[in-house]
């Protein structure tokens, strides 16, 4: 296992100090002090977080870090407690400074946890396997904001999958709002011994779980605090299992209440309306994309997958007449191959600033449970080309439809078809009430229910 540096550059565990942020080494420490120290780090968490992170004064960390320094189960080249192996200090970070957790006592009753008064505000465990950039991983960065900035609730996230399954576009954007606890080594996260670890420490935590695509060995660490499975899409194949372990369903589309196992309430998905929009003018936006001035440009923002059928979209580019090109922005394994029409870009932090860059938006999705993108796309107000999949099903008529199976020769058309239609006001108007901050407040009411 790599070190785990705090913010002073030296490792919680061996006691390494690096030179500069980011330094990867192998810890020296022995592995079972490691994998006993994450776990009482992660009980020490759990507390921190269902008090509402109450931290201590820096006179009183001060006056706590005095009293370890005199005794003599304190280890200043760690600058750890022996006994109970947790990093104290007069650092200001509570997460690598046990003092500065006001909910933290003394292993030996040298001093005491102070009393703290429940939090008014509603903890809600979110549980995700990725922390990637796409519709799903959109859809937590939203609750989290719009819970933070109402005050009605707080979003503590446990992220189950490897360092590859984090974005750091999206890492960086949810981290404003919510705590992330993760086993993988990820910048900006609170780093526990495993996935299942994970999951427990945020359950102790919160009043609420929600989680999607979690296999029931880890759902069994939520036992105790009502969970709630979520349905983003059309494949049930954690469902099954994992019914046993959830209080009940949620489905963001009626297409994506269908493969649960029980009758599921749905509760639409919402965008980022300020994501969605853009203070560069057009010229401004394609030079900051490096993308031609005087084209035409088809965008397609989301995940590089197969079920997206990307390398149809970009198949499509080649179709297009000589005055459009492609803009595809993202991140996943099927990354389409970049051309002289087709411009292959990571993902952004503002969205709007692409979708002003572009004419048409392009979605050729298989199936999709609700279709972020389509909605952030008609919200940014561009006209769409899509197949009818998710909320494209329901939503009002405007889009040019992409017959399924997509094949590149009738997307090309349907963005063709789109760029003439251009986009109806009452199309946009329905978009622009699909908002993060309605869909934040139904899952409030709808908790607050169990």
């Amino acid at each position: 296992m790599l070190c785990d540096f705090g913010d002073d550059l030296r490792c919680i565990y061996c006691g390494y100090q690096a030179r500069k942020p980011r330094t990867k080494r192998q810890c020296q420490a022995p592995q079972e002090q490691r994998r006993a120290q994450l776990t009482q780090y992660a009980a020490a968490v759990a507390r921190w977080l269902r008090a509402g992170r109450p931290t201590r004064s820096d006179a009183d960390t001060d006056r706590l870090f005095a009293i370890c320094q005199t005794c003599d189960r304190y280890d200043a080249e760690r600058g750890a407690c022996k006994l109970c192996g947790c990093r104290v200090s007069r650092s200001g970070w509570p997460l690598v400074n046990k003092i500065r957790m006001a909910t933290e006592q003394c292993p030996a009753d040298k001093w005491n946890a102070e009393p703290i008064d429940k939090p008014a505000t509603m903890r809600v465990g979110i549980v995700t396997p990725n922390l990637l950039v796409g519709g799903v991983e959109s859809w937590i960065a939203s609750l989290a904001r719009e819970w933070s900035r109402s005050g009605r609730a707080e979003a503590i996230v446990a992220h189950t999958g490897t360092a590859a399954s984090a974005d750091p576009v999206l890492v960086e954007r949810l981290g404003r709002w919510a705590t992330i606890v993760s086993s993988a080594d990820i910048a900006g996260v609170v780093r526990v011994q495993s996935p299942r670890l994970a999951v427990a420490t945020v359950a102790q935590a919160v009043d609420r779980v929600i989680a999607w695509s979690v296999p029931p060995d880890l759902l069994a660490a939520c036992a105790g605090t009502p969970t709630i499975g979520v349905s983003h899409g059309c494949g049930d194949w954690w469902m099954g299992a994992a019914d046993p372990y959830v209080t009940g369903w949620v489905a963001v589309h009626d297409v994506a209440a269908v493969p649960c196992p029980r009758p599921a309430v749905v509760i639409e998905n919402g965008v980022d309306l300020e994501r969605c929009q853009s203070t560069l003018t057009l010229s401004q936006a394609r030079q900051r994309l490096g993308l031609p001035q005087h084209r035409w440009i088809a965008g397609y923002v989301g995940r590089f997958s197969g079920e997206k059928r990307v390398r149809s979209i970009a198949r499509a580019a080649e179709l297009l007449p000589d005055g459009w090109r492609l803009v595809m922005v993202g991140r996943g394994a099927d990354i389409p191959p970049p051309s002289d029409r087709v411009t292959i870009l990571p993902p952004v932090e503002h969205v709007g600033d692409v979708w002003r860059a572009c004419d048409v938006a392009v979605i050729a999705s298989d199936a999709e449970g609700y279709c972020l993108a389509a909605v952030e796309a008609l919200a940014a107000g561009k006209p769409l080309a899509s197949t009818r999949v998710g909320v494209v099903e329901t939503m009002p008529d405007g889009a040019a439809i992409i017959p399924q199976p997509a094949e590149p020769r009738d997307i090309a058309a349907a963005i063709l078809e789109a760029h003439k239609r251009g986009l109806p006001h009452d199309l946009r108007q329905w978009a622009l009430d699909q908002s993060a901050e309605k869909m934040a407040n139904s899952w409030l009411a709808y908790l607050a229910t169990l």
